[in-house]
């Protein structure tokens, strides 16, 4: 994986799932932004290494393509995805460079879970918006692509 966090996560899943001879370590992530375009993102990310990377492969393809269709014109350099805007702070001071793969954007909030369960929880967890505007969007990461999930099925 090219992005850190992904890196990191992988080593800690290796770290939990060590007594487990042959299997593959999988992750289980979710990644919040707040307040952008008048509501919550949450994306969903669980796989094996091979699996993420199509994954987020995916994620950037369908993030590229709704940035030149998107309706959101005044606001487009801001829909991103997760893997691409995580932030030191350094930003406040100097300009990010285009071409770094971390770079400054809206922030993301990552979150590692142990196991499936954890990550299930977190996500029935979430909770509704209550604004005049607000919503929230729970998005899986598939390899297909990005698979809305309708948090009022689940509360």
């Amino acid at each position: 994986m090219e992005h850190t966090i992904i890196k990191t996560a992988f080593e800690n899943a290796k770290a939990f799932q060590k007594g487990e001879k042959d299997t593959l370590p999988i992750i289980y992530m979710s990644f919040q932004r707040r307040g952008l375009f008048y509501k919550d993102t949450y994306y969903i990310l669980s796989g094996n290494e091979a699996d993420v990377k199509i994954k987020i492969d995916k994620c950037y393809e369908e993030t590229k393509c709704d940035r030149e269709e998107d309706w959101r014109a005044d606001g487009i350099e801001l829909l991103d995805t997760p893997f691409d805007t995580f932030c030191s702070g350094s930003c406040q001071i100097n300009k990010c460079d285009e071409n770094q793969k971390d770079k400054c954007g809206s922030h993301w909030i990552a979150t590692e879970f142990n196991t499936k369960k954890e990550l299930d929880d977190y996500i029935i967890s979430i909770p509704t918006i209550k604004s005049y505007y607000g919503h929230l969007d729970v998005i899986y990461m598939t390899k297909n692509g990005l698979e809305q999930f309708h948090h009022a099925m689940f509360t």
